[in-house]
């Protein structure tokens, strides 16, 4: 059977398609959980600027008006972030050629947020003091210096947080959180950052609750508050997160099922194209004193090699592709890779499955053929 590169390569191709794109969606429809409890970590969240008024008054008489009870309500003050680059030790304002792919790739520039230990430990319930020119530092893969410097003023790092709140797995890798021993030391270095006076420099209240009450109850709270505010319900927002999911997953199948179909359709032909043009060398073969057994032997292995070097190849294209996939999942905020590599072998048993029968069928059209001439021959 002739050989055909370019039809072998079109095969591969197609698997590893097929195999990422339902492997992916797949994994993103299972792990709707985990990205919403990534997302929402409590049951209500909501920011509004420190001069603005705060609705959480509004919110605890409707949660009593409707049968909710708010079992916890931590408040963050953090400075909103400012994107900075940091190079080594130092964070110096951001060049234009700071926004380029391989800046962004090498993680050169970082969104920095700020707040106090004072309210870093009320959320933590705990008690770390920090003195003045001291910080701490959380950054999603560490912190490896002993100290930062932010406009010619030296920070000495006490600590290099590995786990920031509860909700830090939300937090992107772009990110930087600077703990200050007081407000005062914190704005007068977010001033230099915003190049404002530290007396303009604005806080947001971060609201996380932890509601009791049943899903209409809970949002009965939302249509009580007032316009402009922005609060986030963990209910609400999986019901819209697994509908989005939902509509990727229909979609990835009906591409993957696209995939197959066309897979299927370049073997067939193949297999009958190359049939019509190699049935003369077998007779060659029959000739020379090869039985139809022998031969058909020879045909199954070439038919083998045929179909299971595009199926490995994909395979080890997925492997290499993973670190990748596994990125753009985070994106989503799966990075449950459990998940994913049983989902992963899952599908590709299923589609090993699939394979070997398309194997079967094609194998079947190849050998009728190149039978049916030697039989005319005769």
């Amino acid at each position: 059977m002739k050989q055909n590169g370019a039809g072998l390569a079109s095969i591969t191709i197609l698997v590893t398609m097929t195999l990422i794109t339902i492997v992916s969606t797949i994994t993103l429809f299972f792990g709707v959980n985990q990205i919403v409890q990534k997302e929402n970590p409590v049951d209500l969240q909501y920011e509004v600027l420190s001069n603005y008024p705060d609705p959480i008054s509004t919110i605890r008489k409707s949660a009593a008006k409707n049968g909710v009870k708010i079992i916890e309500d931590r408040l963050l003050e953090i400075v909103p972030s400012y994107q900075m680059n940091l190079d080594h030790d130092e964070l110096k304002p951001l060049k234009r050629n700071d926004y380029s792919i391989k800046s962004v790739m090498n993680q050169r520039f970082y969104d920095i947020n700020a707040m106090t230990v004072n309210n870093l430990d009320q959320i933590n319930k705990n008690h770390t003091s920090l003195k003045p020119n001291e910080v701490m530092i959380y950054k999603s893969n560490g912190y490896s210096y002993s100290r930062i410097k932010i406009y010619g003023q030296t920070y000495h790092v006490k600590e290099s947080l590995n786990k920031f709140l509860d909700f830090s797995s939300r937090i992107s890798m772009n990110t930087i959180y600077l703990i200050f021993a007081d407000k005062n030391e914190l704005t007068k270095a977010m001033g230099k950052i915003q190049h404002k006076n530290p007396r303009s420099v604005k806080f947001t209240k971060h609201h996380l609750i932890t509601l009791k009450g049943s899903k209409i109850q809970q949002l009965k709270i939302k249509d009580s508050l007032p316009d402009g505010v922005y609060a986030q319900f963990r209910v609400l927002a999986y019901d819209n997160t697994k509908s989005v999911l939902s509509g990727f997953l229909f979609i990835g199948i009906l591409i993957g099922g696209a995939f197959v179909i066309a897979t299927f359709l370049i073997l067939y032909y193949k297999q009958l194209s190359e049939g019509y043009a190699d049935a003369r060398r077998y007779q060659t073969l029959e000739r020379v004193g090869l039985s139809r057994t022998e031969i058909k032997k020879i045909i199954n292995s070439q038919l083998l090699l045929l179909f299971y070097i595009p199926l490995a190849v994909a395979t080890l294209h997925c492997l290499f592709a993973l670190p990748l996939v596994q990125k753009i999942l985070d994106l989503f905020g799966m990075s449950n890779f459990k998940i994913f590599l049983l989902v992963g072998l899952v599908v590709l048993i299923t589609f090993a499955v699939i394979y070997v029968l398309m194997y079967k069928l094609t194998s079947n059209v190849y050998y009728r053929i190149i039978t049916q001439r030697q039989g005319r021959r005769e």
